[in-house]
């Protein structure tokens, strides 16, 4: 995602349950801030799905 000028550029977030609900919309917006985003969490299926939506 864009963001490289975002208010977190060269901050890292891990966000644990990142593959849905809330984990998932705040691994997105620490991302459009420009912060790189670690996900971590249960369901390598649905973990892959929220990475390629990022």
């Amino acid at each position: 995602m864009s963001g490289e000028d975002g208010r977190l550029a060269g901050m890292v977030a891990l966000v644990t349950g990142a593959s849905r609900g809330i984990g998932r919309a705040i691994a997105a917006a620490f991302a459009r801030e420009g912060a790189t985003v670690c996900l971590a969490a249960r369901d390598g299926a649905a973990l892959d799905e929220a990475v390629a939506g990022l």
